[in-house]
């Protein structure tokens, strides 16, 4: 991803989320981290887009994603293929973006072989 917003940096139609996790902040991992109650007010408000449960943790996208998918802007998001049929369902315009997973013993991916993407 960080590739990604390097090369469209500037690009105005292209907006990338933070996703919001229930865990503590660290690893490197550029997401906005919040405890299980806070993350819990925040479905119970309807202030997340979307949610989902993996790993023993909550991850959600803010609600400011609809707004920019409304006014037609490129929304880049980490998230989830299990929760990705439900975002398209409500978002028709939304393509499914899938990164291949490769294991560290591999060589690198050639530069950008490691996206597919699927229109809807």
């Amino acid at each position: 991803m960080n590739l990604a917003k390097e090369k469209l940096a500037g690009d105005e139609r292209f907006r990338f989320v933070q996703r919001i996790i229930t865990r503590p902040a660290g690893g490197g991992e550029n997401s906005g981290f919040a405890t299980a109650e806070i993350f819990q007010r925040l479905v119970t408000e309807g202030l997340l887009s979307l949610h989902w449960q993996a790993h023993g943790l909550s991850y959600g996208l803010p609600i400011i994603v609809d707004e920019w998918l409304a006014k037609g802007d490129v929304v880049v998001a980490n998230g989830s293929r299990t929760v990705l049929a439900d975002f398209q369902a409500e978002n028709h315009q939304c393509p499914g973006i899938t990164r291949q997973r490769r294991s560290r013993s591999s060589s690198p991916p050639k530069k950008d072989s490691y996206v597919s993407i699927h229109d809807v």
